[in-house]
């Protein structure tokens, strides 16, 4: 059995993925008010511990 691979199908999705990933990259800097992404600092990075909680990377 030979499966065909749509190349071309599968290099759109891939472009889509990754313009939308620069896309909301840039929409969490400007909400940051950061201007290029070699501005973010550990403080801006947050995990949440449980449903109430989160620490910064810098912690």
């Amino acid at each position: 059995m030979v499966v065909e691979i749509d190349m071309v199908g599968i290099s759109r999705v891939v472009a889509n993925y990754h313009k939308k990933t620069i896309e909301s990259l840039v929409e969490m800097i400007v909400a940051a008010g950061l201007k290029r992404p070699s501005d973010i600092q550990k403080e801006h990075i947050l995990h949440r511990t449980d449903d109430y909680n989160f620490v910064t990377y810098a912690d």
